[in-house]
């Protein structure tokens, strides 16, 4: 029992490593993709997926602290007023020395506050009226979000990334009247959501990573565009059926353990982006009329169903970790929108039909780790100009 607990705990931080190793090399990816090539956003929102989202990615002013000393400069100076986004990276000593203070009562124009490494929530913050994004990054000794998060009415934005002592979710956060984006990851002690989760209505994008179970009261938040559920937990539960109907869904993410799982996704029908990690497909995904964006993740198939030939907006194709795909599948070259297709850790793949010889619409097709292609297939050298081979 305790060598199966030993592996477990190894199995998880061994993913948790993986997925930020992911999200480094993708935003990194993802910037240069995005300055070369003008995709779509379908497209680059599958290409950004494991990206940390920054606070400050469009903003021009942002002052960043990494010491109380530095804070106390800061409060000091004339321009006070005018700070309106402020990042916090402050040792775990120093936390508490401001905790004992009202030094953050100062910045009462905060719009966008960033903090880093700590415990708990320094009381000061739910006295900022003004603030509309709080985002906490490396949480890993949160244990709980206070129930004055219910003071900042303007709040937008809550982001909690890496929260893996996280326990709970405070009932007071669906009193926050403009709430539209919660993000909480790597929350492995997080159990249950469900006295939370249904009464979020006026959140349009969430995100969520670790072990809770994740109650069918989640279809009736009918302002959801946005859905991304991660499990690391191999029990943790998770209704299929409920989440295809909710139909007015853009972007979706989620794992799936059996093909009975997918049975009634074709429902969504508004869907443009589907992050898919899943050992089976299904042939219903080929009637996602309005998909732009499909990643394949973890698929034990050796073909893809050829009813994906009916994905005509599908714009962006991604193919990833499919160990046991050989063979490229047939239906890629029919997709008459497609601008960007990639291959990345599919070991045995290392044949290209002959149908591939007509394909001329991708922009770019990468390459990635894919170790019996080590050189452009020559179905594919009329678009020689276009392929990046990373080996």
């Amino acid at each position: 029992m305790k060598k199966n607990k030993r592996n477990n705990k190894f199995l998880k931080n061994n993913l948790l490593g993986i997925l930020h190793a992911i999200s480094e090399e993708q935003s990194m990816e993802g910037t240069m993709l995005k300055q070369v090539y003008n995709f779509p956003k379908p497209v680059m929102e599958m290409i950004n997926w494991y990206s940390e989202n920054d606070l400050f990615t469009s903003i021009d002013k942002v002052h960043s602290v990494s010491s109380l000393s530095e804070l106390n400069k800061l409060n000091s100076s004339e321009r006070i007023d005018k700070i309106t986004n402020l990042r916090l990276n402050l040792k775990k000593e120093e936390w508490g020395l401001l905790s004992r203070n009202t030094l953050l009562l100062n910045f009462q124009d905060l719009i966008n506050l960033e903090i880093k490494n700590i415990e708990s929530i320094p009381k000061d913050i739910f006295e900022l009226s003004s603030l509309e994004s709080l985002k906490i990054t490396s949480a890993r000794d949160l244990k709980k979000v206070d129930p004055e998060i219910k003071e900042l009415k303007k709040l937008k934005h809550l982001q909690l990334i890496a929260a893996n002592k996280l326990e709970n979710l405070p009932i007071e956060l669906t009193e926050l009247p403009g709430l539209k984006s919660l993000e909480i990851t790597e929350a492995t002690k997080l159990i249950s959501i469900e006295n939370v989760i249904s009464k979020l209505q006026t959140v349009e994008y969430l995100k969520l990573s670790g072990n809770c179970d994740i109650p069918e009261s989640i279809s009736g938040l009918d302002s959801l565009r946005f859905l991304e559920i991660t499990h690391y937990n191999s029990i943790a539960l998770l209704p299929y059926k409920r989440l295809y109907e909710m139909t007015n869904l853009r972007v979706l993410g989620i794992t799936t353990k059996r093909r009975e799982d997918l049975r009634g996704i074709s429902n969504l029908s508004n869907l443009t982006t589907l992050n898919l990690h899943s050992s089976s497909l299904t042939e219903e995904i080929g009637n996602l009329k309005n998909l732009e964006s499909l990643w394949i993740q973890n698929c034990e198939e050796i073909t893809c169903p050829y009813e994906f030939s009916q994905l005509h907006k599908l714009k962006g194709l991604q193919i990833s970790s499919s160990y046991n795909l050989i063979e490229a599948p047939l239906f890629i070259p029919t997709l008459v929108n497609l601008v960007y297709l990639k291959f990345m850790g599919c070991p045995k793949l290392c044949r290209f039909s002959s149908e591939y010889r007509n394909f001329i619409t991708p922009q770019l097709i990468e390459l990635t780790r894919n170790d019996l292609l080590t050189k452009i297939p020559k179905e594919l050298m009329h678009l020689k100009n276009r392929i990046k081979i990373n080996k």
